[in-house]
């Protein structure tokens, strides 16, 4: 169930379950891959607000972020 304290991301090709960290400028998360999606053209992520907001994306909205997945 999605919350509001959630720390999670969609992607379309990944997995449910696998483990992605995020870095945007000196900050990161590791987040939970939770649905499919986004369906947004052009992005390749949807993190969740929390997720957002632990690594200082929030108030930006969309733009460039560093993925790394975890393999299994």
């Amino acid at each position: 169930m999605l919350t509001p304290t959630t720390i999670g991301v969609a992607h379309r090709k990944l997995p449910c379950g696998t483990t992605v960290t995020f870095s945007y400028g000196a900050r990161s998360v590791t987040a939970t891959v939770i649905d499919r999606g986004p369906f947004h053209k052009g992005f390749a992520w949807d993190l969740t607000k929390k997720a957002a907001k632990r690594v200082g994306f929030l108030a930006v909205g969309a733009g460039p972020i560093t993925a790394t997945v975890t393999p299994p």
